[in-house]
């Protein structure tokens, strides 16, 4: 079907295009920084939570282990240099 437009019934003008593109733009820039301060977040828990679970995994050992063998240590390494509890 082809339409003829008459008058002002022509659609958009680039002007108007324009205008529209700019404040949208303006709009994202200000939630920008919310999306990088939420990643930031997700990486900081994502973190939190791996170091949790290493922990949990070095306490059930020690658990396990008998007291007599256990000894006094500085420090020890983890999941190849990954994390160190001191």
């Amino acid at each position: 079907v082809i339409m003829f437009f008459k008058g002002k019934d022509r659609g958009f003008t680039l002007v108007e295009v324009m205008v529209s593109l700019v404040i949208f733009l303006v709009a994202s820039m200000g939630l920008l920084p919310l999306l990088l301060t939420n990643m930031q977040a997700g990486q900081a828990n994502s973190l939190h939570s791996r170091a949790r679970y290493l922990a949990s995994e070095v306490m059930a050992d020690l658990q396990i282990m008998d007291y007599a063998s256990l000894e006094a240590v500085s420090g020890m390494e983890l999941a190849a240099n990954d994390f160190a509890i001191l």
